[in-house]
């Protein structure tokens, strides 16, 4: 959900477009590229503030599987030359949380099984395995096995998060009772002991676009959720929700954006570094108290 409570994609850009007269004519059709790139660099500045409002929670593994409903008039599909298995009717979407997941699937009387590897639509996906079918087929049935937490990979490319720097504040819960969750690094992961104190232990670590994670020898099936967080929604309506907190980090967004305006009606804008100066550090002393007036400037000269 965004968090403005007052203010919509249109107000914004009125407000910012008040004192340079009629602009739409030029930049009405830019109106979205120009207010997300505003709200996404405001968002980006006072991250460091403001990151406990913009904290999500994901379902990443989860007990529960997919199958085809239909088995009697299936016109599933299974490609040999992409390894894509189309289901005609999926008892839910399929979503990237699947990837990993076993799929076990049957093409007349001969039974296969793969691993999903990428996610083409909300019904199909590729697989990867051996003895995969050899020529293309109809598929009698399908069933994706629910992922328990003895997976050890999980892609994180369908999620919109803030990467930089301290930024990344990643937590890992457990529905498992009894079961302790540790991050750690990628060689904590390597060398973890899955026997006595680690039994009922998860440790994961972060290892490029994935969360890879071990577990003790008496962790059970369960649920994890990631805690992860997001980058600003990006919008494409005019009643679309800024997501930036109301207050002074709108007041940064209008401006900001009032100046990527001029700079794109002439090729220059004001100077408004000041101004933004002024506005960070009000928010920096509501939050924190006296600002570093040095650290304020640094980052507001890294806006232009």
């Amino acid at each position: 959900m965004s968090l403005s409570r007052d203010w919509t994609a249109i107000k914004l850009w009125q407000q910012a477009k008040r004192d340079l007269g009629d602009v739409d004519g030029l930049l009405y059709n830019e109106r979205f590229d120009l207010i997300n790139r505003a709200v996404q660099t405001v968002a980006g500045w006072i991250y460091d503030l403001g990151s406990n409002f913009y904290m999500t929670e994901v379902v990443i593994v989860g007990s529960g599987g997919a199958y085809q409903t239909d088995i009697t008039t299936s016109t599933g599909t299974y490609v040999t030359a992409t390894q894509t298995l189309t289901l005609d009717t999926p008892s839910r979407d399929i979503t990237s949380s699947d990837i990993g997941k076993i799929v076990a699937f049957r093409i007349g009387t001969t039974t296969y099984a793969g691993i999903i590897n990428t996610i083409v639509s909300v019904s199909s996906f590729t697989i990867i395995g051996t003895g995969l079918p050899s020529s293309n087929g109809t598929l009698a049935e399908a069933l994706i096995v629910g992922n328990t937490v003895t997976s050890n990979k999980i892609s994180l490319s369908g999620l919109r998060m803030m990467m930089a720097g301290q930024q990344i504040k990643l937590e890992l819960l457990s529905s498992t009772s009894g079961v302790t969750v540790k991050a750690g690094s990628m060689r904590d992961v390597d060398t973890f002991r899955t026997s006595g104190a680690n039994k009922n232990t998860i440790l994961w670590g972060i290892n490029g676009d994935y969360i890879q994670f071990t577990t003790g020898d008496s962790v059970v099936q369960g649920t994890l959720t990631l805690r992860y967080p997001k980058m600003a929604d990006l919008l494409s309506t005019n009643a679309g929700i800024i997501d930036l907190p109301d207050g002074v980090a709108i007041e940064m967004a209008t401006v900001y954006l009032k100046g990527l305006m001029q700079q794109r009606i002439s090729g220059d804008k004001e100077d408004n570094k000041s101004e933004l100066q002024q506005l960070k550090e009000n928010m920096v002393k509501t939050f924190l108290g006296e600002a570093d007036a040095e650290v304020v400037k640094e980052k507001v000269m890294a806006l232009k």
